[in-house]
């Protein structure tokens, strides 16, 4: 039972789908499109620790800059392959 001081918070933690599209220039000035496909979804026993630290828009301040830090990777790979061939 919820007291009258209280209101739910209502999180969906179900699997969704979240795609980012990226556009990046490698070192021989050619133009990749790349778009990062990931699934996500919060673990349910940290929701409180996560409310309490990031606020509702958790997903947009985390997935964010992850996701970047992922491209960022994946180029920079795909630079240190192109560069051996």
């Amino acid at each position: 039972m919820i007291s009258w001081l209280h209101r739910p918070i209502i999180f969906d933690i179900r699997t969704r789908l979240r795609s980012a599209p990226s556009i990046t220039e490698i070192k021989d000035l050619q133009t990749i499109n790349i778009t990062l496909r990931i699934l996500h979804r919060p673990r349910a026993e940290l929701l409180p620790k996560i409310f309490a630290n990031l606020g509702l828009d958790y997903e947009e301040r985390v997935l964010s800059s992850i996701i970047n830090e992922v491209l960022k990777s994946v180029v920079l790979s795909l630079n240190i392959l192109l560069i051996l061939l």
